[in-house]
């Protein structure tokens, strides 16, 4: 009886050592796999920051050219109204001066002078 008490105290030691050991290999997997998402999961901070700092590059890129392009699309509406007014003037200035001439001659003049 006593080999028999002995037998089992010895089984229920080693299923209990088992049992210890794989609850220290599961809490170790499960510290290793918490530092391994801790891991991924700076390296996606980092990822998200650096796309944040790229997107703001490109919008501000994108907004100093749209106001270069404006810019440039008003001065070159300037410019065209400017020569557009100075050419309609001179077109009335020849008028008048065509139904001010006198001969055909001078009419002749007035063309050859613009």
């Amino acid at each position: 009886m006593q080999r028999s008490d002995n037998a089992m105290k010895s089984t229920a030691y080693q299923a209990a050592g088992t049992l210890h050991d794989g609850i220290d290999k599961t809490a170790t997997m499960a510290r290793d796999a918490a530092d391994r998402v801790d891991a991924a999961l700076g390296q996606a901070r980092t990822g998200l920051a650096q796309a944040q700092a790229a997107s703001l590059t490109v919008a501000n890129a994108v907004g100093v050219a749209g106001r270069t392009a404006l810019d440039g699309v008003k001065e070159i509406n300037s410019t065209l109204a400017a020569h557009g007014k100075a050419a309609l003037e001179d077109m009335v200035a020849v008028g008048q001066k065509s139904l001010a001439a006198k001969s055909l001659t001078d009419l002749v003049a007035l063309q050859t002078e613009y």
